[in-house]
């Protein structure tokens, strides 16, 4: 059995809210890192680099963050396409209400 000095208990919030508690061996933490969205600890090749951070890599692992970007794209698509249709709509309109003031 690991003494106190050799394990280490980390506190981590899931995605939910719910505390978690993980042991964590330090020789198995020398290298790795914990995404904060998925709450995994990962290798740190796992993670992309990030200038502006302590550690020098981004806080959530590369698939997290890969799956944050295609749900954001795939969102960001869809909301050009409803405003490609109202701008369509409202020029509709326009033509017609032109129209309109042409035959009076």
């Amino acid at each position: 059995m690991d003494t106190p000095s050799e394990k280490q208990i980390e506190k981590v919030l899931s995605e939910d809210g719910e505390q978690l508690l993980f042991n964590v061996s330090i020789e198995n933490k020398e290298g790795m890192k914990r995404c904060t969205k998925c709450s995994q600890l990962k290798y740190k090749t796992e993670f992309s680099n990030d200038i502006t951070k302590k550690d020098g890599l981004c806080p959530q692992c590369k698939e997290c963050r890969s799956k944050y970007h295609k749900q954001w794209f795939k969102e960001g698509m869809l909301e050009k396409e409803e405003k490609k249709q109202l701008h369509g709509l409202k020029k509709e309109e326009e033509i017609e209400e032109t129209l309109a003031h042409r035959n009076e």
